[in-house]
Protein backbone atom coordinates (compact mmCIF):
# COMPACT_ATOMS: atom_id res chain seq x y z
CA UNK A 1 0.00 0.00 0.00
CA UNK A 2 2.69 2.50 0.97
CA UNK A 3 5.31 0.79 -1.19
CA UNK A 4 8.22 1.54 1.13
CA UNK A 5 11.26 -0.12 -0.31
CA UNK A 6 14.39 -0.99 1.57
CA UNK A 7 17.32 0.79 0.01
CA UNK A 8 15.12 3.17 -1.99
CA UNK A 9 15.87 6.85 -2.14
CA UNK A 10 14.72 8.51 1.11
CA UNK A 11 12.71 11.15 -0.73
CA UNK A 12 10.65 8.46 -2.46
CA UNK A 13 9.69 6.92 0.89
CA UNK A 14 8.92 10.38 2.27
CA UNK A 15 6.70 11.15 -0.72
CA UNK A 16 4.83 7.83 -0.38
CA UNK A 17 4.22 8.26 3.35
CA UNK A 18 3.30 11.94 2.96
CA UNK A 19 0.84 11.19 0.15
CA UNK A 20 -0.79 8.39 2.14
CA UNK A 21 -1.22 10.49 5.30
CA UNK A 22 -2.41 13.56 3.37
CA UNK A 23 -4.85 11.44 1.36
CA UNK A 24 -6.22 9.99 4.57
CA UNK A 25 -6.65 13.49 6.01
CA UNK A 26 -8.40 14.57 2.81
CA UNK A 27 -10.88 11.70 3.08
CA UNK A 28 -11.42 12.51 6.74
CA UNK A 29 -11.99 16.18 5.88
CA UNK A 30 -14.52 15.27 3.20
CA UNK A 31 -16.34 13.03 5.68
CA UNK A 32 -16.43 15.70 8.42
CA UNK A 33 -17.56 18.43 6.02
CA UNK A 34 -20.24 16.14 4.61
CA UNK A 35 -21.46 15.24 8.08
CA UNK A 36 -21.58 18.83 9.36
CA UNK A 37 -22.49 20.88 6.28
CA UNK A 38 -24.09 18.43 3.87
CA UNK A 39 -23.09 16.49 0.77
CA UNK A 40 -22.92 19.55 -1.48
CA UNK A 41 -20.12 21.10 0.58
CA UNK A 42 -18.30 17.76 0.72
CA UNK A 43 -18.46 17.42 -3.05
CA UNK A 44 -17.04 20.92 -3.50
CA UNK A 45 -14.09 19.95 -1.34
CA UNK A 46 -13.66 16.58 -3.04
CA UNK A 47 -13.50 17.92 -6.61
CA UNK A 48 -11.33 20.94 -5.88
CA UNK A 49 -8.17 20.71 -8.02
CA UNK A 50 -6.10 22.67 -5.53
CA UNK A 51 -6.96 20.21 -2.76
CA UNK A 52 -5.99 17.25 -4.95
CA UNK A 53 -2.67 18.94 -5.76
CA UNK A 54 -2.00 19.79 -2.12
CA UNK A 55 -2.59 16.17 -1.10
CA UNK A 56 0.40 14.99 -3.09
CA UNK A 57 2.82 17.81 -2.48
CA UNK A 58 2.75 19.53 0.86
CA UNK A 59 1.50 19.64 4.42
CA UNK A 60 -1.55 21.69 3.45
CA UNK A 61 -4.04 19.02 4.48
CA UNK A 62 -2.77 19.15 8.07
CA UNK A 63 -3.54 22.87 8.18
CA UNK A 64 -6.86 22.43 6.35
CA UNK A 65 -8.08 19.66 8.64
CA UNK A 66 -7.03 21.51 11.80
CA UNK A 67 -8.69 24.68 10.49
CA UNK A 68 -11.92 22.79 9.75
CA UNK A 69 -11.95 21.35 13.27
CA UNK A 70 -11.30 24.82 14.67
CA UNK A 71 -14.30 26.28 12.86
CA UNK A 72 -16.54 23.36 13.83
CA UNK A 73 -15.65 23.74 17.51
CA UNK A 74 -16.16 27.51 17.25
CA UNK A 75 -19.63 26.89 15.84
CA UNK A 76 -20.37 24.68 18.88
CA UNK A 77 -19.18 27.50 21.21
CA UNK A 78 -16.26 25.42 22.45
CA UNK A 79 -13.55 28.07 22.39
CA UNK A 80 -10.62 26.20 23.92
CA UNK A 81 -10.55 23.28 21.43
CA UNK A 82 -11.24 25.75 18.62
CA UNK A 83 -8.29 27.96 19.58
CA UNK A 84 -6.08 24.88 20.03
CA UNK A 85 -6.88 23.52 16.56
CA UNK A 86 -6.41 26.97 15.03
CA UNK A 87 -2.99 27.20 16.68
CA UNK A 88 -2.10 23.77 15.28
CA UNK A 89 -3.26 24.86 11.82
CA UNK A 90 -1.16 28.02 12.01
CA UNK A 91 1.87 25.99 13.10
CA UNK A 92 1.64 23.92 9.90
CA UNK A 93 0.94 26.78 7.49
CA UNK A 94 0.63 30.52 7.95
CA UNK A 95 -2.60 31.12 6.00
CA UNK A 96 -4.97 30.01 8.83
CA UNK A 97 -3.92 33.17 10.70
CA UNK A 98 -6.31 34.94 8.34
CA UNK A 99 -9.18 33.08 10.04
CA UNK A 100 -8.64 35.32 13.08
CA UNK A 101 -10.17 38.46 11.58
CA UNK A 102 -13.52 36.82 10.65
CA UNK A 103 -13.57 35.07 14.04
CA UNK A 104 -13.06 38.36 15.87
CA UNK A 105 -15.75 40.01 13.72
CA UNK A 106 -18.06 37.12 14.65
CA UNK A 107 -17.38 37.68 18.36
CA UNK A 108 -17.91 41.43 18.00
CA UNK A 109 -21.20 41.12 16.10
CA UNK A 110 -22.63 38.58 18.52
CA UNK A 111 -21.65 40.79 21.47
CA UNK A 112 -19.30 38.14 22.83
CA UNK A 113 -16.16 40.27 22.85
CA UNK A 114 -15.11 38.77 26.22
CA UNK A 115 -15.02 35.33 24.60
CA UNK A 116 -13.09 36.84 21.70
CA UNK A 117 -10.41 38.25 23.96
CA UNK A 118 -10.02 34.88 25.67
CA UNK A 119 -9.86 33.21 22.26
CA UNK A 120 -6.76 35.19 21.36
Amino acid sequence: MLDIEKGAEPWINFFNINSFVNGTLLLLSIYVIGKKFGPKAAMLLAVSPSVAFATATNFDMWAVYSGILSLIYLRKSRDLPSALFLAIAISFKFYPVFFLLPILIYFERTKLINRGSRYL
